[in-house]
């Protein structure tokens, strides 16, 4: 199944890909990453072959998680209901918006 193309490279994960992932105890998980590192951010969205153990590869359907790195808890995972595809899209676009205004305004600059 083609996924996503992220910096121009199509990212493919085949039915052979998911049958190696399932004898490894794994499962293929479409992943964002946000990480920040002193005043950078880097984004990417990518396929990502998960341990069944961790919280992510047990999500699935409509539900939504989250993991996040602490410095004194470690990784901590949030799970719940989404919100369906018109909340999520409105949201998405008031965001967009919001963040366009702000660079018009700043003359600010994102790199992705």
């Amino acid at each position: 199944m083609l996924l996503s193309h992220v910096k121009n490279r199509p990212f493919f994960v085949s039915s052979d890909d998911i049958q190696q992932a399932k004898q490894s105890d794994q499962r293929w998980k479409l992943i964002g990453q946000l990480e920040r590192r002193k005043r950078q951010v880097r984004a990417s969205v990518k396929p990502r072959a998960l341990p069944v153990t961790d919280p992510l590869a047990q999500v699935g359907g409509v539900t939504n998680a989250l993991t996040f790195d602490t410095d004194r808890l470690g990784p901590v995972t949030i799970i719940g209901p989404g919100a369906g595809r018109l909340t999520t899209g409105y949201a998405l676009l008031s965001d967009i918006i919001a963040i366009q205004r702000t660079r018009a305004l700043t003359g600010e600059t994102v790199a992705l």
